[in-house]
């Protein structure tokens, strides 16, 4: 419960005045609407623990999953400790050495790249459950502008290769890759894509 909560981070800290506040807590606990957010410290959940985000723009953090000790580059890999690092949302990690992650109907990752033309390398696993029955397709989307779309109807691994032009490529900012699956794999409330293991940012020499 939100009371429970509180109590327990007074205890860690030891500390009785510690103010908690809730974004996705009950109305009681979330921050005030009408003002602008002013925290010491931002969590979020990644990499199956609690993970400190970046509180200079404490908004802009909490948008894109910027995080305090992690930050991107040009190469995300779930086998790497700082791939969480890479996650917007819709992307379901499974801890280090998983050996991918499961991606939703669409998932985003932030990237920082130089805006140079390049190539955007995938390495992904297709289950059966995903392959069979009806046809699926993956769109692979950077900065707003479709690199490519692949069937998933390949069982198994997968490793694809997108050009990407140097206008595609975000030169003030993190450029965002997305990974959208057209009708994507259920179980319950549960949708499933492909199971990612990495994707990079290369340069064209």
């Amino acid at each position: 419960s939100d009371l429970d909560t509180l109590f327990i981070l007074q205890l860690l800290y030891r500390d009785p005045t510690i103010e908690v506040a809730r974004l996705h807590g009950s109305a009681a606990q979330q921050p005030d609407p009408g003002q602008p957010f002013r925290f010491d410290h931002v969590f979020t959940t990644g990499g199956d623990t609690y993970v400190e985000l970046d509180s200079r723009n404490i908004e802009e953090s909490i948008r894109l999953n910027i995080l305090k000790d992690f930050t991107p580059g040009r190469t995300f890999d779930t086998a790497h400790a700082d791939s969480i690092g890479y996650v917007v949302s819709g992307v379901r990690t499974l801890g280090q050495g998983s050996g991918g992650w499961w991606t939703m109907r669409s998932a985003r990752l932030k990237f920082d790249v130089y805006p140079a033309d390049s190539v955007l390398s995938l390495e992904f696993f297709v289950p059966h459950a995903v392959a069979a029955g009806k046809r699926r397709e993956l769109s692979v989307i950077v900065d707003g502008e479709t690199a490519g779309t692949v069937d998933l109807t390949n069982e198994g691994m997968n490793h694809q290769r997108f050009p990407v032009p140097a206008r595609a490529i975000n030169g003030s900012g993190f450029t965002i890759v997305e990974l959208n699956v057209d009708d994507p794999y259920s179980e319950g409330d549960e949708q499933y894509g492909v199971v990612l293991r990495q994707a990079a940012f290369d340069y064209v020499k």
